[in-house]
């Protein structure tokens, strides 16, 4: 039996959940808490995918449940558009995770749902390839090689950029108990936030080796590891798509890191 689940923890409107379809019958997701992207535009199309678009897979669209400003949800969503595979958001508040929990059971986002299906976020990438092999992000055979770089890039950037990109990502959030949330979670982590606006540079000095790295890797092909793209670069990408969207500054010593970011903003859009 169907049920509705609680009021949203902050939401103005006092809205509650559209009601959830039983596991013993497909999911169907409603409109108004579902954004459809357009794959060749990058921008919503009134909830509809251009028809000129033959991007879904077996007539259904891949639901990612989305934080806008996640690493690991930026890296998925341009790795969808740049394979051209139909997708939708179910936006995750931060300060919210009910309805994430109760649709995959897990409390943190990225979640692939192909149909019934779900795809946690350790078999996203995977799951992607197999879905649409072409064009793979695991080219001419670097599939372990790149696995090594994705996991450098989580076990170690990712977290130490994230101390740059959280404080400057507090005021990007309006909702106050949304913003509440994400501070409490974070100063704990990192110190306050004001103190690393105030003076990044230490921040700055411990990430300055792996730019430098990442900038000279560009000066061959293009890409970072490799000739082509590969899931590396959409990692890395996830990653600068959270500090553009925090405001978090490009150093001025790497500008062949910003032309290529510039580069992957644009993959699948005509």
């Amino acid at each position: 039996m169907a049920y509705t689940s609680p009021v949203l923890l902050g939401d103005p409107a006092g809205r509650a959940h559209e009601p959830t379809a039983p596991a013993s019958t497909p999911l169907r997701w409603p409109d108004r808490l579902l954004r459809t992207r357009s794959l060749a535009f990058g921008r919503p199309q009134n909830g509809k995918i251009a028809s000129a678009l033959p991007r879904r897979e077996g007539g259904r669209l891949i639901v990612l449940y989305d934080e806008v400003y996640s690493p690991y949800c930026g890296k998925v969503r341009k790795l969808m558009e740049y394979k051209g595979i139909a997708y939708r958001t179910v936006p995750v508040p931060y300060h919210d995770k009910l309805r994430l929990l109760e649709e995959t059971v897990q409390d943190y986002v990225r979640f692939l749902r192909d149909g019934r299906r779900g795809v946690p976020w350790t078999e996203a990438v995977d799951y992607l390839e197999t879905l649409r092999p072409d064009p793979s992000a695991h080219p001419d055979g670097l599939r372990t090689a790149v696995k090594i770089s994705e996991a450098w890039e989580y076990d170690w950037f990712e977290d130490r950029y994230w101390a740059l990109v959280a404080p400057y990502l507090e005021r990007k959030l309006t909702d106050p108990v949304e913003r509440w949330n994400f501070t409490e979670t974070w100063v704990r982590a990192y110190g306050p936030f004001e103190a690393i606006r105030k003076d990044p540079r230490p921040r700055w000095d411990t990430l300055a080796p792996s730019f430098t790295a990442l900038e000279k890797g560009l000066r061959g092909d293009g890409f970072l590891i490799a000739p082509k793209r590969t899931a590396f670069d959409f990692a890395m990408y996830g990653d600068f798509h959270a500090g553009e969207y925090a405001g978090v500054p490009w150093p001025r010593a790497h500008p062949g890191l910003r032309a290529w970011h510039r580069r992957m903003e644009r993959l699948g859009r005509r």
